[in-house]
């Protein structure tokens, strides 16, 4: 009798054709293997117009170039003037712009940059490239800087700029044409785009700060406050964008607010348009009167007025060990809030803390909603410090 053999599975059937086509690479040369990757890009094109997909990127050029200090420097050429243009940059990314001015070989006008949308250089990133060029480990590896439609330089920067430092040619391969809308997906799952890239990219004024009010936005929304040491929700740039884009003029009005006041006199400037923001939900009149009391003498407020208690509590802070709390926004957002929720309410305070570090935490608070009515509390506090916001302002919309 004949044994019947069952047939493999269709797993080890993939399994054993897999092992096959690595065995059959590893035994051919170059001409063998260049010649059957031929034969799959033929086929990669044929099932393309079978599935009648279009080309996203249908003028796509790619081009091996050599890159030279002046040509380096004529699409970093707006990069190099952007101080110039108010945007606030770290003291390393200020310092590594006056290196280039003072180092350049040809004078160039801002029309003739490329890099205009582009976030900030990564320095470190830069000094390793670097190191490599002038001691010749450079090598052409086939990663490209990426222009889009628009001609604009959206990826790897920190290669040109290296090679404007060192006034040594590289060979660079460039790929031109793609979609614009890359720059919010490049880097999305190493060195990801953030919302202040996204914010620069839209050229908005004072991106650091509303990018970090937007981000603790949507801690807040989203119930991640109480965890003070690190961000839970996964905000993408693109949605942050978004966001901005949907509420751009109560943004700003929130950052003319605060803008001014002194860094940690409340907490950074992007945690107080966070929390100027979140008050003008439910009160702008208020809001403003609120953050301008904190800027006053609160010597003549009332000795458990909440006012003086946050004042109080943020200048213990700032003279103390704990000073680095007052850089952990939540913190300072949490005793905030209770300030604010206590004057709605119109009750003064005992004491002033947030219970986050206990063995049970405590809950971060919620904003309390202003009534009809204002308390009296609120009232006075309104009278004494009046409005924060631009005179012509209209209704605005929130999220």
């Amino acid at each position: 009798m004949e044994s019947v053999t069952n047939p493999p599975s269709e797993e080890k059937q993939q399994a054993l054709i897999t092992r096959a086509r690595r065995k059959f690479l590893a035994g051919v040369g170059a001409d063998e293997r260049n010649a059957y990757l031929d034969k799959i890009y033929r086929e990669a094109r044929e099932n393309q117009r079978e599935l009648g997909i279009d080309d996203p990127c249908p003028n796509l050029k790619v081009e091996k170039l050599l890159v030279t200090k002046e040509t380096a420097a004529k699409l970093l050429g707006f990069w190099a003037d952007i101080a110039d243009k108010g945007m606030r940059l770290n003291s390393e990314a200020r310092d590594l712009i006056r290196r280039i001015r003072a180092r350049a070989a040809v004078r160039f006008e801002i029309e003739q940059g490329f890099n205009t949308y582009n976030r900030d250089p990564k320095i470190e990133t830069i000094k390793k490239i670097l190191a490599d060029i002038n001691t010749g480990d450079w090598q052409f590896t086939g990663q490209p800087v990426i222009i889009d439609e628009h001609g604009n330089v959206v990826d790897s920067q920190n290669r040109l700029i290296s090679i404007y430092l060192s006034g040594i040619p590289c060979w660079i391969l460039f790929v031109r044409g793609v979609s614009s809308d890359v720059f919010y997906t490049i880097d999305r799952w190493a060195k990801a785009r953030t919302v202040q890239d996204t914010l620069q990219h839209m050229n908005v004024q004072h991106s650091r700060p509303i990018s970090a009010a937007i981000r603790l936005y949507f801690e807040y929304e989203n119930g991640f406050m109480g965890n003070v040491s690190a961000y839970g929700y996964n905000l993408d740039s693109r949605e942050g964008g978004c966001f901005y884009e949907k509420y751009e003029k109560v943004l700003q009005e929130s950052y003319r607010a605060v803008g001014h006041m002194k860094e940690f006199s409340l907490g950074s400037t992007g945690t107080n348009v966070f929390l100027h923001y979140i008050f003008s939900k439910e009160s702008q009149e208020l809001a403003g009167a609120f953050m301008r009391a904190m800027e006053s003498d609160v010597i003549a407020l009332p000795p458990n007025h909440p006012i003086r208690m946050l004042r109080t509590k943020i200048d213990f802070l700032n003279k103390s060990r704990m000073k680095r709390e007052l850089k952990r926004p939540k913190i300072v957002a949490a005793l905030t809030i209770k300030a604010w929720n206590a004057i709605v309410k119109g009750t003064e305070l005992k004491y002033l803390n947030w219970g986050y570090d206990r063995e049970t935490p405590e809950n971060f608070p919620s904003v309390s909603s202003v009534t009809v009515k204002y308390s009296e509390m609120a009232e006075r506090l309104i009278s004494r410090f009046g409005l924060n916001y631009s005179e012509d302002d209209d209704e605005l919309a929130f999220g």
